[in-house]
């Protein structure tokens, strides 16, 4: 049993060391993702107070209404060179949302042949938006508002077919604002996924006009994925900003009296947080020339309107929530460029890690057990071989192969036979104790 075990000693000690693919990070190779503590980007200004939108916003802006990706992380900057990286929580400037369902706040006028129904928007205005029995959907934007606010949106969704006029729409109001992001992202096989863990909304500067329209500082700030304070300084120096106490931990939204009385303080550069005036107002004069007055009216048969009015329409099965995802996409497709083009760029985009595929050496413990069974075994067999044995000269006893290797005594043949058959040469080796001894000449013979 020993010897068929010991065949098996070498197929299982192959099983003990292994080699596999696997992932190791690497202490060469660097990644980066974009973010960004400020962004102030416009087009430029052709007058008096007046600017415009620049193009990688307005392709955002577009993108978001028309045809948002299915996965709209694609879209932001991302360098890893091995396709599998890993990014710390971050933090960035963005464009955040919210949306509401104000459907009770939808009136009915009219015939029955002729209905109209009203919504008031922001402002109070009943006529705001209507909708007559041509028209089944319609949208209305209002920028540059009271606070620090990019535009407001308000959406009625009629019926999905004509006829259905006494069916009440659904209506909707959203907001775009400023805001501060915090992500978790990753990237396997080239493909980034992004989680938002959290947003906090931009609010007014409080401490003197600047092309700071938008500012937030945060006491709390994550420095190589995880959560540090910000220590304030009543002086200036190094790496500070002057900030107004009102925007810390605190989005005001209405408009400051700069009378220079506001109390100050002094915070590190990376906990504030700006979004300029010029911004604001570009994105918002953008947004409302692409959704402003936007409808979907019924021509015979067909109805009939713009992309966007139809990506919020969706043939009159729209509600709060594909408002709310169209809205969100649109947040997202604006946060990706402001991400990309910062105040400082690259040189403050999130650092990560890269992982590299390597070939590894994996131990399997497991499989020593066999080996030393077999050598438990081997080890109880010595023991027992010794016991078994007589005391003094060891002896031999087995079959009559030995005897064709050495002389064989007189006696031995003489008892044996040459006449025996084979069958009793076997029997008499049986009986047969011998020993390997030598004679008077040196040789060898069993006796």
């Amino acid at each position: 049993m020993l010897v068929v075990l010991a065949f098996l000693a070498d197929p299982l000690a192959q099983q003990i060391i292994q080699t596999e693919d696997c992932m190791r990070n690497s202490t060469v190779l660097t990644s980066r993702i974009s973010r960004t503590n400020g962004y102030f980007a416009q087009g430029g200004s052709f007058g008096p107070a007046t600017a415009v939108i620049d193009a990688p916003m307005a392709v955002a802006i577009n993108t978001g209404i028309v045809s948002p990706p299915e996965n709209i992380s694609s879209l932001i900057f991302t360098e890893c060179s091995s396709g599998n990286c890993t990014f710390p929580m971050f933090r960035t400037v963005g464009v955040c949302h919210s949306c509401e369902d104000i459907s009770q706040n939808v009136r009915k006028s009219g015939t029955d042949i002729f209905t109209n129904y009203t919504l008031s928007d922001s402002s109070g205005n009943p006529t705001g938006l209507w909708i007559a029995h041509t028209r089944l959907f319609i949208g209305r934007v209002e920028s540059m508002l009271v606070g620090n606010t990019i535009a407001n949106m308000t959406y009625m969704i009629g019926p999905g077919q004509i006829g259905q006029y006494d069916i009440p729409p659904a209506a909707a109001r959203c907001q775009l604002f400023p805001c501060v992001r915090d992500y978790k992202s990753a990237m396997q096989k080239f493909v980034l996924s992004e989680d938002l863990l959290s947003q906090e909304r931009i609010g007014m500067n409080n401490l003197r006009p600047s092309p700071d329209s938008g500012l937030l500082v945060t006491t709390k700030i994550i420095r190589n994925g995880t959560w540090q304070t910000c220590q304030a300084s009543s002086e200036a120096g190094s790496g500070l900003v002057q900030v107004a106490i009102a925007n810390v931990d605190a989005s005001p939204q209405d408009p400051p009296r700069y009378d220079g009385t506001a109390p100050t303080a002094w915070y590190p550069e990376d906990c504030v947080w700006s979004f300029g005036r010029w911004s604001t107002s570009v994105i918002g004069q953008a947004l409302k020339k692409e959704l402003d007055g936007i409808s979907i009216t019924s021509t015979g048969e067909t109805p009939d309107g713009s992309i966007p009015a139809r990506n919020l329409w969706l043939n009159g099965t729209g509600n709060l929530n594909t408002t709310n995802t169209f809205i969100s996409d649109l947040a997202d497709t604006m946060t990706a460029t402001i991400r990309r083009r910062g105040v400082a760029g690259a040189a403050k985009y999130a650092q990560g890690q890269v992982a590299v595929n390597l070939t590894c050496v994996k131990v399997e413990w497991t499989w020593i057990s066999a080996l030393a069974i077999l050598t438990v075994l081997s080890f109880i067999f010595l023991v027992l071989l010794i016991f078994q044995s007589p005391n003094g000269e060891k002896i031999w006893k087995s079959s009559t192969l030995a005897t064709l290797h050495c002389g064989i005594d007189e006696r031995i043949a003489q008892s044996t036979g040459a006449d025996q058959t084979r069958d009793d040469i076997f029997q008499a080796a049986k009986a047969t104790k011998a020993q390997l001894r030598k004679d008077s000449n040196g040789n060898e013979q069993f006796i």
